[in-house]
């Protein structure tokens, strides 16, 4: 809601909004600290009802009524002409705060809304639950000049809490998504329906977790009962205009769609218009009105697709990041066809500087998104060569024109796929580019103490997916984890995308070395998956949770180890999962040596390359040749030091393949930190080991802040070289403990705790005990 405020200071937005909540929701306290703000610049006018000024007409806009004669006030043209006079001079536009709206006389809301319709002055109502907003007033809410919106409503995190809080089990964020979708994010709805599934045994229980067993929810005596009392005080041609939508997703034939029926339900927000149609806002609602009647309740999916992107980008003007025109001042264009990266930054231009978009004439949009749809499938079947060639169909001066012809979300998703395509045949710096672009049209300003946000359409959903895959492939943790944040958050109502999203946030916790907060999360997802997803969706979440093991194809049980299929299964729970699985140290030397063959054969470079520098570590010195030939044409960080560490090893050199492996490990990939005696790593001192195990260090340090806890560097013995006994000693000094605490506990002598820390330390590369709570809250994500 602040965002929406902040977006209203900058007049980003249309007539306003009600900010509906019960007593104690902090309505006032949030308009008062959007508008305090130093950078907002807009000083609100402030209307308030009370029991004198409804007697009186305009009785509470008196203050702004005192330049118009007493004769006048009899005239509401007179009225509203003075008012006109009055606020077109405000620059910027007026923004008018009214608080209650009950104690207010008909003329003024009459008058204020006339205000609005005309564009003079934005307005913010501040409303507790009333029976009738004023009939003005909502023919502005369903018209969609101000926005309904419920303050007391739970976000999707908010959902999950309640959830496992009713059931006593933790829930996923996917499960959370079927429930809080279904009760429109009403925390009474949701309540009742979690009560009628768990009488209705639709909720199956583990020891510690809990999943819906259907799809379709039961509507069981506690919904029905919040439904009734919903309902209760309405008319006869009320309900059956309630029925009608709830069934057929239209008003009832004998009700016209301006009739104070409908007002009167729009405002008491039981009806809601999406594009030709009409809806009941909390399908709960609208399902249990349907089984009243025997019929199934219409669907949200059924509504007809429009675009809902061409009038919010009409008029927004958009610049090429700097990243991009560096990028494309430096790109050699001479690139022979069918070679598209040189065409790539065309395409970002053409994109970015469009000042505004034209409707398709050309092509329907099935056949436009044809070509996205194939370009995915070939990317999550790993058939580079193939994507290439419609890659480069899609740039701007291709022959069929297909650029020009994609609308604003289908431009995002083909840049996206680019982006993807990019970073996996180890084209960085196209990649960072192409994110770059994209990330710059979707984000929106944020003050410096706050996380980036980004305005994410409903039909963005596929992109954003693309974009999570490609900044976890470019180790941008950054920018990762506010994209899974915001779909976990509830942004893209989409739950493939979710059960993707929250995915990658487990895995992104398995990065930074803890396997069993990851694992936490994966297993009651997996449960839910298994009732409600698909087999890809299984494969996915196995994949995160078992590492390298597949799901059989031919059924839904648990994952098991698949040597022998694992270049087809790579392909199938797509390959930003197995890069990922490479970053947390998943991948076994047979599996290594298959993947790095097959990745090689299908233009996969990235994991290709991954998996050699993994195989050579491991002591398969004689694939350094292929490595360097894989970085060919590559100027970027990765690329400079797998050439770089190729040539160490060829040369012997110890100090180069210390350097090497220090910086790869900063970058990301951290299960270089050590390995078996008979690679790389003997060849290495004992310091060299240390300095890698500091870098190990200084990269969870980095990527995951987060409290301490008792078991903080158990988790880190892949990544680190602390015996059982110094990460015991750690994990006690990170939560405060003396060494004579220490010592009693492990029943020897201080000194040799002393010992045991100078050991920690020099590993680590820390010098005092403050040190390790930084090292504990990494370790701990």
């Amino acid at each position: 809601m602040q965002d929406r405020l902040r977006r209203m200071v900058q007049e980003r937005t249309p007539g306003g909004f009600v900010l509906r909540g019960a007593q104690g929701t902090g309505k006032r306290e949030l308009v008062r600290a959007a508008f305090e703000h130093a950078d907002a610049g807009i000083e609100p006018i402030w209307v308030s009802g009370s029991r004198y000024g409804s007697e009186k007409s305009y009785g509470a806009i008196q203050f702004l009524l005192t330049g118009l004669p007493d004769a006048q006030l009899n005239s509401p043209l007179a009225v509203f002409g003075h008012l006109k006079s009055h606020f077109e001079l405000c620059a910027p536009k007026a923004v008018v705060i009214v608080e209650h709206l009950g104690l207010i006389d008909p003329l003024t809301t009459a008058v204020l809304s006339q205000l609005v319709s005309n564009g003079l002055v934005r307005l913010i109502l501040l409303e507790e639950a009333i029976d009738e907003m004023p009939q003005d007033l909502a023919v502005l809410v369903r018209m969609g000049t101000i926005e309904m919106i419920h303050l007391d409503s739970l976000t999707l995190k908010e959902a999950r809490t309640e959830i496992s809080l009713m059931l006593g089990l933790s829930v996923s964020y996917l499960t959370s998504f079927h429930l809080w979708r279904y009760c429109a994010g009403s925390s009474e709805v949701l309540r009742a329906v979690v009560s009628d599934c768990r009488n209705a045994q639709a909720i199956q229980a583990t020891d510690r977790f809990a999943a819906l067993k259907q799809s379709e929810l039961p509507i069981g005596l506690h919904t029905e009962h919040y439904v009734q009392s919903r309902i209760q005080q309405l008319s006869s041609g009320q309900r059956a205009i309630l029925d009608s939508v709830a069934i057929r997703g239209e008003l009832a034939a004998s009700t016209g769609a301006s009739s104070q029926a409908v007002d009167f339900l729009v405002s008491r927000e039981l009806l809601e218009r999406q594009g030709k149609k009409w809806s009941i806002p909390c399908p709960a609602i609208a399902h249990t009105i349907a089984s009243w009647q025997g019929q199934p309740a219409f669907e949200a999916t059924e509504l007809p697709e429009e675009d809902p992107c061409q009038a919010a980008v009409a008029q927004r003007e958009r610049l090429l990041p700097e990243r991009a025109t560096k990028f494309q001042n430096e790109q050699d264009s001479q690139i022979a066809a069918p070679s598209c990266t040189g065409q790539i930054t065309e395409t970002i231009e053409v994109f970015s500087a469009r000042p505004e978009l034209q409707l398709a004439t050309e092509h329907t949009t099935a056949q436009r998104n044809e070509h996205l749809v194939t370009l995915e499938r070939l990317l999550e079947e790993s058939r580079m060569h193939e994507a290439e060639k419609v890659i480069y169909e899609l740039r701007p001066n291709g022959r069929k024109h297909l650029w020009e012809d994609l609308d604003h979300c289908q431009q995002h998703l083909a840049l996206a796929l680019i982006a993807l395509y990019s970073v996996r045949v180890n084209d960085e710096d196209t990649a960072r580019a192409l994110v770059g672009a994209i990330l710059a049209d979707v984000v929106h300003e944020a003050q410096s103490h706050q996380a980036v946000q980004y305005t994410i359409r409903l039909c963005m959903g596929r992109t954003v997916r693309a974009l999570i895959s490609t900044c976890l492939a470019l180790r941008e943790w950054g920018q990762c984890r506010n994209l899974i944040q915001m779909v976990l958050d509830g942004a893209v109502a989409d739950h493939r995308l979710l059960t993707f999203a929250e995915t990658a946030h487990a895995l992104l916790l398995a990065m930074a070395g803890n396997e069993t907060k990851a694992r936490e999360i994966g297993q009651p997802l997996r449960l839910q998956v298994l009732h409600s997803g698909t087999i890809a969706d299984l494969r996915l979440v196995d994949a995160m949770i078992n590492g390298a093991a597949l799901v059989d194809s031919e059924s839904g049980d648990a994952p098991v180890p698949a040597m022998d299929a694992s270049t087809s299964g790579c392909a199938r729970i797509g390959i930003d999962l197995c890069v990922g699985q490479l970053l947390s140290n998943r991948v076994h030397s047979r599996m290594a040596s298959e993947l790095s063959k097959w990745a090689e054969t299908q233009g996969e470079k990235l994991l290709a390359s991954l998996l050699l520098a993994q195989q050579i570590c491991r002591g398969d010195f004689h694939l350094t040749s292929r490595l360097a030939d894989l970085q060919h044409g590559f100027e970027h960080p990765l690329a400079n030091n797998l050439r770089m560490l190729a040539l160490g090893v060829d040369n012997a050199d110890t100090m180069s393949i210390t350097a090497q492996l220090g910086r790869l490990i900063e970058l990301g990939f951290v299960s270089l930190a050590d390995g078996p005696e008979a690679g790389v790593y003997g060849m290495l001192n004992a310091g060299q080991k240390r300095q890698l195990a500091r870098s190990a260090g200084s990269f969870l340090a980095k990527i995951q802040p987060s409290s301490a806890g008792s078991d903080t560097f158990a988790s880190l013995a892949s990544l680190t070289v602390l015996t059982e006994r110094e990460k015991f000693v750690a994990s006690a000094a990170a939560r405060g403990l003396s060494n004579l605490q220490i010592a009693k506990q492990a029943s020897v002598s201080v000194r040799t705790i002393e010992g045991h820390l100078y050991q920690v330390y020099s590993k680590l590369g820390i010098s005092k005990r403050a040190d390790l709570k930084l090292h504990a809250r990494a370790g701990e994500k």
